[in-house]
């Protein structure tokens, strides 16, 4: 259920909203910024002793590919910390902006079989 209704999830403290700083297309979101942010509101572990706020995360509203205007809502990310400028600015450093819509990018690269290896590049 809480796959469909995101309002099931129990959620920290604070809900911070991401707004994005430029108007364009999101050309590129990097995977490990986001991994970061979501450690910083302790939806991860620095170290094993670490404990994990299982109500903490990031939600990004948008994903490469879209156009979103100066302004708009980017992400929410799930916080019970109160320092929220680092999570905020790992978000920004996360997603990059084009004036043009980017090109797709092949999901699939080769396919491997008894047969050898098929290319799709």
């Amino acid at each position: 259920d809480i796959i469909n209704d995101y309002s099931l999830f129990k959620k920290s403290e604070h809900e911070i909203k991401v707004l994005a700083p430029e108007g364009g297309y999101i050309s590129n979101i990097k995977a490990e910024n986001i991994g970061r942010a979501s450690m910083n509101c302790g939806a991860g572990r620095a170290d094993k002793d670490s404990e994990i706020d299982y109500g903490a995360g990031i939600r990004l509203n948008k994903k490469v590919g879209d156009k979103v205007e100066k302004g708009e809502c980017i992400a929410y990310a799930y916080t019970s910390f109160n320092e929220h400028e680092t999570i905020i600015s790992e978000i920004m450093n996360a997603i990059e902006y084009s004036d043009k819509l980017p090109e797709k990018k092949n999901l699939l690269y080769a396919r491997v079989s008894a047969a050898g290896t098929e290319y799709f590049i």
